[in-house]
């Protein structure tokens, strides 16, 4: 406790630090799906060296953003339609969970945050930024899983969506895309504010399945033509 007897908030540690940010390049794309990590290069550019590295790695393995292969190095995990297929799927029923209690648990000030943030995003896409688009978008669905006020669902819901904003990243989706789900925004967000938990749950879950149906599909095409998907991150939306 503080003097003033608020509660002092922990700070990671550098082991801590060192697996978000390997996690935050993998997630953004930075580190690309089948791309081998070098080590030494990656140790020089982060600071450290290789044993809190591999240290990190083995817990990024552990959430199958990396696989570790003996006596030959570590690679991002590659981007499949079957696994990705699996992790919408997980995420519309987890949606509808969160939907159903953020609605009643959220504060009046997380239900203003929304608001706020959506209209910011009505703004991002009237100008046609879709980096700061997508960014935005990541926050408001974390606030949501947030406001369910339910530890054990956010931290399922934190590890599924980074699996699936690193899918995004590679699907190129349509402008048309992007409208549809800035729709599918405002009419979660209306719900929620409305305190309509039902409804929101069941928006929430349809705007996930519409947006895995629109991934999906992108990387199948991609399956099929025996390509990888563009590293293009100017032109995604959830």
């Amino acid at each position: 406790m503080s003097d003033t007897g608020t509660p002092r908030m922990k700070r990671p540690s550098l082991h801590e630090e060192i697996v978000a940010e390997v996690r935050r390049m993998i997630v953004d794309g930075e580190l690309a799906p089948g791309e081998w990590i070098a080590e030494m290069q990656l140790c020089g550019d982060l600071g450290i060296s290789r044993t809190p590295l591999r240290e990190a790695l083995k817990v990024l393995a552990s959430e199958e953003l990396v696989l570790l292969e003996q006596n030959r190095g570590t690679r991002v995990a590659p981007i499949t339609f079957d696994a990705m297929l699996a992790q919408f799927e997980f995420m519309e029923a987890l949606q509808m969970f969160a939907g159903r209690l953020a609605a009643e648990r959220a504060s009046e000030d997380e239900l203003e945050r929304l608001n706020a943030m959506h209209r910011e995003m009505i703004r991002l896409h009237e100008t046609g930024d879709r980096s700061a688009y997508f960014s935005l978008n990541q926050e408001v669905h974390t606030l949501i899983a947030s406001a369910a006020r339910n530890p054990p669902l956010f931290s399922v819901h934190e590890a599924s969506a980074g699996k699936i904003r690193r899918a995004r990243y590679q699907a190129n989706l349509s402008y048309d895309r992007w409208a549809e789900s800035l729709q599918e925004h405002g009419e979660f967000v209306a719900a929620l504010t409305a305190r309509d938990g039902q409804r929101a749950g069941e928006l929430l879950s349809d705007h996930l399945r519409r947006t895995g149906i629109a991934v999906c599909s992108a990387l199948k095409a991609f399956e099929d033509a025996g390509e990888r998907a563009p590293d293009d991150r100017k032109g995604r939306a959830r």
